[in-house]
């Protein structure tokens, strides 16, 4: 999602994660369109969602794992704060036998992962005051103030 791999950089899958298919599918279509080259032999750019095991891991299955194997992974999340996720999601498309293309996210605070750039379109720069904490020192928490809600890929839940 960054101007230096307008045509440089090969993307045939993108992997979207946090429930955003229909951004990857716009982003496909984009791609597409700007001349990012595709080594797949219809010359398009798949867009798929790894299963989540009951556990948290990740799994491509059989009909997708083609779509993966021997193919440059883009990887798209919709936000990354620890990066936790996209470790696990690099894990995985290496695992079934696909090449890192880059990441790109909604939001992050990670910059890099792995020793992959992430490329966000908004940062913790975006919004002033944001804070992140480890679980363990939190002030609020420390203060004994409840958690209101919770965001995630499924919304806005009030608790």
């Amino acid at each position: 999602m960054g101007t230096e791999y307008v045509a440089s950089t090969i993307v045939d899958t993108i992997v979207c994660m946090d429930g955003t298919e229909v951004i990857g599918a716009y982003l496909a279509e984009t791609l597409s369109q700007n001349g990012i080259t595709s080594m797949n032999q219809h010359k398009s750019i798949y867009v798929v969602t790894p299963e989540v095991h009951s556990s948290g891991q990740l799994i491509f299955r059989d009909n997708l794992q083609p779509m993966i194997e021997g193919k440059h992974v883009l990887l798209l999340i919709a936000s990354a704060t620890t990066g936790k996720t996209i470790k696990k999601s690099l894990e995985c498309i290496k695992y079934y036998g696909g090449s890192i293309a880059g990441i790109s996210a909604i939001f992050s605070v990670a910059t890099e992962v792995d020793g992959y750039p992430v490329h966000a379109l908004f940062t913790e720069k975006d919004l002033p005051d944001y804070k992140t904490y480890p679980h363990d020192q939190c002030p609020m928490c420390q203060a004994g103030n409840r958690i209101e809600a919770i965001v995630n890929s499924y919304g806005y839940s009030e608790l």
